[in-house]
Protein backbone atom coordinates (compact mmCIF):
# COMPACT_ATOMS: atom_id res chain seq x y z
CA UNK A 1 0.00 0.00 0.00
CA UNK A 2 1.56 3.25 -0.92
CA UNK A 3 0.01 6.67 -0.04
CA UNK A 4 1.42 9.75 -1.48
CA UNK A 5 1.31 13.11 -0.22
CA UNK A 6 2.67 16.52 -1.89
CA UNK A 7 3.93 19.58 -0.18
CA UNK A 8 4.39 22.99 -1.62
CA UNK A 9 7.89 24.86 -1.58
CA UNK A 10 7.39 28.26 -2.14
CA UNK A 11 11.16 29.80 -1.22
CA UNK A 12 14.38 28.51 -0.18
CA UNK A 13 16.83 31.72 0.60
CA UNK A 14 20.09 31.27 1.39
CA UNK A 15 22.35 33.27 3.34
CA UNK A 16 23.88 35.98 1.04
CA UNK A 17 22.85 34.14 -1.97
CA UNK A 18 19.65 35.83 -4.31
CA UNK A 19 16.00 34.14 -3.46
CA UNK A 20 14.99 31.08 -5.25
CA UNK A 21 11.49 30.12 -5.75
CA UNK A 22 9.83 26.70 -7.07
CA UNK A 23 6.09 26.27 -6.81
CA UNK A 24 4.22 23.02 -6.98
CA UNK A 25 0.66 22.98 -6.98
CA UNK A 26 -0.87 19.77 -5.93
CA UNK A 27 -4.48 19.32 -3.99
CA UNK A 28 -3.70 18.45 -0.06
CA UNK A 29 -7.94 18.23 -0.16
CA UNK A 30 -8.96 14.88 1.14
CA UNK A 31 -12.94 14.89 0.69
CA UNK A 32 -13.16 11.26 1.29
CA UNK A 33 -12.04 11.96 5.21
CA UNK A 34 -9.77 9.26 4.69
CA UNK A 35 -6.27 10.28 5.68
CA UNK A 36 -5.48 12.02 8.84
CA UNK A 37 -2.64 13.25 10.68
CA UNK A 38 -1.91 13.99 14.32
CA UNK A 39 1.16 15.66 15.76
CA UNK A 40 4.02 12.65 15.20
CA UNK A 41 1.48 10.29 13.43
CA UNK A 42 -0.04 9.42 10.37
CA UNK A 43 -3.16 7.54 9.56
CA UNK A 44 -5.67 6.72 6.85
CA UNK A 45 -8.27 4.37 5.76
CA UNK A 46 -7.11 1.71 3.01
CA UNK A 47 -9.18 1.40 -0.45
CA UNK A 48 -9.84 -2.17 1.38
CA UNK A 49 -11.44 -0.55 4.35
CA UNK A 50 -8.47 -1.04 6.80
CA UNK A 51 -6.57 1.17 8.49
CA UNK A 52 -3.20 2.29 9.00
CA UNK A 53 -1.14 3.96 11.59
CA UNK A 54 2.57 5.20 11.12
CA UNK A 55 5.19 7.46 13.41
CA UNK A 56 4.99 7.89 17.01
CA UNK A 57 3.19 5.08 18.53
CA UNK A 58 4.72 6.85 22.32
CA UNK A 59 0.93 7.00 23.31
CA UNK A 60 -0.03 3.75 21.53
CA UNK A 61 -1.76 5.82 18.50
CA UNK A 62 -0.63 3.39 15.67
CA UNK A 63 -3.36 1.47 17.72
CA UNK A 64 -2.40 -2.33 17.62
CA UNK A 65 -1.65 -3.87 20.37
CA UNK A 66 0.24 -6.26 18.20
CA UNK A 67 2.74 -3.68 17.89
CA UNK A 68 1.93 -1.38 21.41
CA UNK A 69 5.79 -2.35 21.86
CA UNK A 70 7.09 -0.12 19.28
CA UNK A 71 8.47 3.08 19.62
CA UNK A 72 7.24 4.51 16.17
CA UNK A 73 6.64 2.91 12.68
CA UNK A 74 8.28 3.99 9.26
CA UNK A 75 6.07 1.68 7.99
CA UNK A 76 2.27 1.74 8.44
CA UNK A 77 0.89 -1.19 10.91
CA UNK A 78 -2.52 -2.37 10.29
CA UNK A 79 -5.20 -0.74 13.35
CA UNK A 80 -6.89 -3.28 15.17
CA UNK A 81 -10.13 -4.35 13.16
CA UNK A 82 -13.39 -2.81 14.76
CA UNK A 83 -15.69 -5.62 16.45
CA UNK A 84 -18.48 -6.99 15.09
CA UNK A 85 -17.94 -6.07 11.24
CA UNK A 86 -17.74 -2.66 11.19
CA UNK A 87 -16.61 -0.57 8.74
CA UNK A 88 -14.48 2.36 9.08
CA UNK A 89 -15.83 5.39 6.41
CA UNK A 90 -13.80 8.53 7.95
CA UNK A 91 -10.73 9.39 10.26
CA UNK A 92 -9.43 12.42 12.08
CA UNK A 93 -6.50 12.83 14.72
CA UNK A 94 -6.13 14.66 17.30
CA UNK A 95 -2.22 15.25 18.77
CA UNK A 96 -1.46 12.11 19.75
CA UNK A 97 -5.28 10.12 19.38
CA UNK A 98 -7.66 8.75 16.60
CA UNK A 99 -10.70 8.33 15.98
CA UNK A 100 -13.12 6.55 13.02
CA UNK A 101 -16.61 6.99 11.92
CA UNK A 102 -17.71 3.41 10.85
CA UNK A 103 -20.48 2.75 8.71
CA UNK A 104 -23.33 1.63 11.43
CA UNK A 105 -22.93 5.50 12.83
CA UNK A 106 -21.04 5.14 15.60
CA UNK A 107 -17.62 6.34 16.63
CA UNK A 108 -14.22 4.37 17.84
CA UNK A 109 -10.68 6.17 18.89
CA UNK A 110 -7.36 5.00 20.44
CA UNK A 111 -4.40 6.59 21.72
CA UNK A 112 -3.49 9.11 24.31
CA UNK A 113 -6.95 9.56 26.58
CA UNK A 114 -5.19 11.91 29.67
CA UNK A 115 -8.16 14.72 29.08
CA UNK A 116 -10.94 11.81 28.34
CA UNK A 117 -9.97 12.45 24.64
CA UNK A 118 -11.56 9.01 23.40
CA UNK A 119 -14.94 9.71 25.07
CA UNK A 120 -15.10 5.95 25.76
CA UNK A 121 -15.83 7.25 29.91
CA UNK A 122 -12.09 6.68 31.18
CA UNK A 123 -8.67 8.35 31.33
CA UNK A 124 -6.94 5.54 30.27
CA UNK A 125 -4.84 5.06 27.13
CA UNK A 126 -6.03 2.41 24.48
CA UNK A 127 -3.90 0.50 22.54
CA UNK A 128 -7.09 -0.79 19.95
CA UNK A 129 -10.28 1.53 19.27
CA UNK A 130 -12.79 1.50 21.78
CA UNK A 131 -16.42 3.10 21.08
CA UNK A 132 -17.42 6.47 22.21
CA UNK A 133 -20.14 6.34 24.14
CA UNK A 134 -22.65 8.38 22.88
CA UNK A 135 -26.33 6.85 22.35
CA UNK A 136 -26.97 8.90 19.46
CA UNK A 137 -26.05 8.02 15.65
CA UNK A 138 -22.96 10.24 14.53
CA UNK A 139 -22.60 11.70 11.21
CA UNK A 140 -19.42 13.14 11.90
CA UNK A 141 -16.25 13.23 13.90
CA UNK A 142 -13.58 15.66 14.30
CA UNK A 143 -10.38 16.00 16.68
CA UNK A 144 -7.66 18.46 17.44
CA UNK A 145 -5.30 18.82 19.93
CA UNK A 146 -6.59 16.81 23.28
CA UNK A 147 -10.40 17.53 22.24
CA UNK A 148 -12.60 15.76 20.19
CA UNK A 149 -16.53 16.38 18.91
CA UNK A 150 -18.57 14.61 17.52
CA UNK A 151 -22.11 15.18 15.75
CA UNK A 152 -25.29 13.47 14.75
CA UNK A 153 -27.84 14.03 12.02
CA UNK A 154 -29.86 16.77 13.08
CA UNK A 155 -26.64 19.25 14.03
CA UNK A 156 -26.35 18.49 17.78
CA UNK A 157 -22.71 18.50 18.47
CA UNK A 158 -20.97 16.77 21.52
CA UNK A 159 -17.35 17.42 22.40
CA UNK A 160 -15.25 16.09 25.16
CA UNK A 161 -11.37 15.99 26.37
CA UNK A 162 -9.39 18.77 26.97
CA UNK A 163 -10.97 22.72 27.85
CA UNK A 164 -8.20 24.71 29.16
CA UNK A 165 -9.07 27.25 26.78
CA UNK A 166 -12.82 26.81 26.80
CA UNK A 167 -12.76 24.46 23.65
CA UNK A 168 -15.31 21.99 24.61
Amino acid sequence: MWIVFSFACLALVLSNSPTVTATITVSTTDFTNRIAAGDHHTCAISNDNTVWCWGDNTFKQLGSAVHSSLANSESPVQVAELPNGRVPVKITAGSTHTCVLASDETAWCWGENGRGQLGDGTFLTQTNPVQVMLATPIVSIVAGGQTTCARNSVDYLWCWGRNTFGQI
